[in-house]
């Protein structure tokens, strides 16, 4: 349409614009060169274009932003770049809809909050912020994610742990370094006593006292370190974020952040959006059961907003296990009151 249209014109041109398979929204502008006439089409475009399912957006230039006609569903802008913008917005949302839709929302695995919520329990009345390293591997086996075997131990008793699980084994200090060797306070695939004596020694020159509070654990098959982190928020709930896992997690800016509970597909995305795909796909690792566990994790915190802090660094994904290496789990002193703004149901 040209500069002499009549408002009766827009009504057919924009019925054609909307059969055109190729199209797939429109967007009307309407710059009338007497201003006064600006609003003179709003009830014909708005009554040419019932019933249909394509989106259509107005622009009325200079008036302001609402509704074409009182009671209209038809969104009119007071200039082109902002109908554009909520255009591109609604393809967006769109295509999230589209990709939640592959799968349910919620636990793909049995899950027993019960269970959960009897831990967490425990250690609210034991007046603890953390939970220890046995309550922490019960936590997490009542939503399935599996942690490697480990044992608390001190320097006297860490030979006789590692007898016990069986070698090769990892021993690492509780209050350790950045880094991951001896000196920093993590030794792994220590394989004979004499080995684990030697990784002592090692720690205690470096760290001192922080050197006399250990952890004993089995080795896990290697592979792609991730790291899973959920942080609830009073208002908006749990956080989850995915990222490179490791000693070096802190340091690398690329992670990909969503509001629980997750779909395996926002799960996928989200691996898709940071380097772990790639990592994944060049160890010729499937990421399925990586995503379980993102989805586990983000439904336990989801569930229990006592929560405060869920952090799981490492979870070693091999061909043949997700397994949580570490996990750091903190109490909130007091449950939050109320739902959270935001939820996904």
């Amino acid at each position: 349409l040209d500069w002499s249209a009549q408002p009766s014109d827009y009504p057919p041109a924009i019925q054609a614009a909307l059969a055109d398979d190729q199209i797939d929204g429109v967007i009307v502008i309407y710059a009338p060169p007497v201003p006064d006439q600006v609003s003179a089409p709003a009830q014909l475009i708005n009554d040419g274009i019932a019933d249909n399912s394509k989106p259509v957006l107005t622009v009325l230039l200079g008036e302001k932003d609402g509704p074409l006609v009182p009671g209209s569903s038809l969104p009119t802008f007071s200039f082109p770049e902002q109908a554009a913008a909520v255009l591109g917005r609604s393809f967006a949302y769109g295509r999230w809809l589209e990709n939640e839709a592959v799968a349910e929302k919620g636990p793909i695995r049995a899950v027993d909050p019960a269970a959960a919520h009897a831990i967490i329990e425990r250690v609210i009345n034991d007046r603890n912020k953390r939970i220890d390293l046995a309550s922490s591997r019960a936590l997490l086996a009542t939503y399935g994610i599996e942690m490697a075997i480990a044992v608390e131990a001190d320097p006297s008793s860490a030979v006789r742990a590692a007898t016990e699980l069986g070698y090769p084994v990892a021993v690492k200090a509780v209050r350790r370094r950045a880094g991951r060797s001896a000196r920093a306070g993590v030794a792994l695939d220590l394989s004979t006593s004499h080995d684990v004596d030697e990784a002592l020694s090692t720690m205690r020159e470096s760290l001192g006292p922080d050197a006399n509070d250990l952890i004993v654990q089995t080795m896990t098959t290697p592979g792609v370190d991730v790291r899973i982190h959920c942080e609830h928020d009073d208002q908006l709930g749990a956080l989850v974020s995915v990222s490179i896992g490791g000693w070096q997690a802190e340091a690398i800016e690329d992670r990909s952040s969503r509001l629980a509970p997750l779909s395996p597909a926002s799960a996928t995305t989200m691996l898709a959006e940071t380097r772990l795909a790639t990592a994944l796909a060049d160890a010729g690792f499937d990421p399925s059961p990586l995503v379980d566990v993102i989805v586990q994790a983000a439904q336990l915190a989801s569930d229990h907003p006592e929560i405060a802090e869920l952090d799981l660094n490492p979870v070693i994904v091999s061909t043949s296990s997700v397994v949580v290496s570490d996990a750091r789990i903190q109490i909130a002193e007091n449950s939050p009151d109320g739902a959270p703004l935001r939820r996904l149901e």
